[in-house]
């Protein structure tokens, strides 16, 4: 139907279901003696960097060429969610209690902060820049980020998201060549950070309390860093073949590990008997045995690996694989050290939110969170899809009662929650109400039958200020207009065209309509 449009001032609803089920999560680690790939998790375009949650439980991956980071249920070894980030995500950290994610935008120049609990996007931070790695401090309270291009590392509050220009730090001048660092580490007692720097051939060691850098050298094409729990040895990768071991006291390289390949990434087992190197080529893992520093085995995973992540009880090692688009999960046959048990079975809650047509809103959901924690509803302007509409509540069916948006909420079973929604504006149709097989006029214009309505758009909270109109669109011959009758009501109300426009119904469900349906009354002439 054609209806002639009058936007008196701007600005949707519908209903969304936001759906809750108990689901058990806890180590996907299989049995094994030697480390054997018993997964494969597709993910995003150029997975590049990962990391996992301290309770084990999720695994963070960098998806460069999809500006994403997908969400791994280490349980089931599935993604459970996709977050939008900054153009070309590559460095990810999660802070020690597990709440924070801090995404490195290599092309944006902005660090993204992902909510665990919601995997919502909370803060994006200005760097500038190319930012390439991105690690927290042991104590949580600061993100360092290096960049590929510079020498100087921004420091990020935590509790602010805000860069702490007092805090900077600079490794080294800036060059030509624009080298800059490529993976950072801390040791557990947070008083020195390791820089490696590909472009250098150098590992910058910063002392974090008198900001004093010491430079070693003879490390090779040093491209990933890890150091033992213990904080007595330092990893290095070097992609022209080996491994640098180098003790921390005094930073001197204590031994060289012969692989072969291009390494680029490694990770320290939890218990410190095991260090996972991986190559870009030849796709390949390496197993150094840490005692004796020899390589016990090699595992094959996906083209280009260009990560490696232990889950906290190291039973479980994650590999992005660049080229490949997917993350090879890896049973390391590892039992936990003294004091570290395998993960244990954790209640936890999928939320996922809908629109009133049953198309899921892939953007926010699913939310999967630990039964026990809380949860923040959705804000106003969390309803993926809907132009212009917004979330007033949040309300449980059978209850009279929503909750207001942002209200957090205790996960404690499954539950549904359905949005009260409403839209700024209202559409308001004055329907001439003439059949169509009878002329309507307009002037000499006789008004085709799809086109007798005429519609108002009016900001909702001044429908009742307007006046009715006093003509229609079209007029029927020999009739006059005496007024507009509003069939929501029963019996139906007949409004003088001296009156004013009633007001948006409200539904059972809280929901104000988004359109008033009046219809012309005609009188003889």
């Amino acid at each position: 139907m054609n209806r002639t449009r009058h936007r008196i001032s701007v600005l949707t609803s519908g209903v969304a279901i936001f759906a809750m089920i108990t689901v058990m999560v806890g180590s996907s680690a299989q049995a094994a003696t030697t480390p054997t790939v018993i997964d494969t998790v597709p993910v995003g375009t150029y997975p590049g960097a990962v990391a996992i949650t301290p309770d084990g439980t999720r695994a963070y991956i960098t998806n460069g060429g999809s500006d994403t980071v997908s969400v791994i249920d280490t349980a089931t070894n599935t993604v459970s969610a996709t977050v939008p980030v900054g153009d070309y995500p590559n460095g990810v950290a999660i802070t020690p209690d597990g709440t924070s994610a801090y995404v490195t935008n290599y092309l944006a120049g902005t660090v993204s902060v992902i909510d665990t609990a919601t995997n919502l996007v909370t803060a994006t931070v200005t760097v500038g820049g190319v930012p390439q790695a991105v690690a927290i401090t042991p104590d949580g309270t600061q993100a360092y980020v290096a960049f590929r291009n510079t020498g100087t590392i921004s420091v990020i509050n935590t509790a602010t998201n805000a860069v702490d220009i007092s805090a900077q730090k600079t490794l080294f001048a800036p060059d030509a060549n624009g080298n800059g660092s490529t993976a950072i580490a801390f040791t557990p007692d947070g008083t020195k950070a390791y820089f490696t720097n590909t472009g250098k051939f150098t590992v910058f060691v910063l002392n974090t309390a008198t900001n004093a850098v010491t430079t070693v050298t003879g490390v090779g094409q040093p491209q990933g860093v890890a150091i033992t729990s213990d904080g007595t040895t330092a990893y290095i990768p070097d992609r022209s073949g080996f491994l640098s071991v180098m003790t921390t006291s005094d930073n001197s390289v204590s031994a060289t590990v012969t692989l072969g390949g291009t390494p680029v990434g490694v990770a320290i087992s939890p218990e410190g008997t095991k260090a996972y190197v991986v190559h870009a080529i030849p796709d390949t893992v390496s197993v150094i045995d840490t005692p004796t520093n020899t390589v016990s085995t090699t595992v094959t995973v996906g083209t280009s690996p260009s990560g490696v992540a232990f889950t906290p009880d190291g039973t479980t090692a994650y590999v992005p694989n660049f080229s490949s688009n997917s993350v090879s999960v890896i049973a390391t046959g590892i039992s936990p050290a003294p004091g570290l048990s395998a993960l244990p079975t954790v209640a936890r809650a999928e939320f996922r939110f809908y629109l009133p047509d049953g198309r899921e809103c892939t953007s926010i959901s699913p939310q999967i969170l630990a039964v026990g924690s809380s949860f923040s509803l959705p804000a106003a302007d969390a309803l993926c899809g809907m132009d212009n509409s917004v979330v007033t509540g949040w309300r449980i069916p059978g209850q009279a009662n929503a909750f207001e948006v942002g209200r957090s909420v205790r996960v404690t079973s499954s539950q549904q929650f359905t949005a009260v929604l409403e839209m700024p504006w209202v559409n308001v149709i004055f329907d001439a109400n003439v059949g169509a097989d009878d002329a309507c006029r307009q002037g000499d214009v006789d008004v085709p039958s799809d086109a007798r309505d005429d519609v108002w758009s009016i900001p909702r909270e001044q429908v009742t200020d307007q006046p009715l109109p006093s003509t229609a669109i079209c007029t029927p011959e020999g009739y006059v207009l005496s007024g507009w009758v509003d069939r929501r009501t029963d019996p139906w109300t007949v409004l003088s065209t001296d009156g004013r426009i009633p007001g948006a119904a409200v539904d059972v469900d809280g929901n104000a309509a988004n359109e008033i349906h009046l219809y012309a009354q005609w009188s003889r002439a």
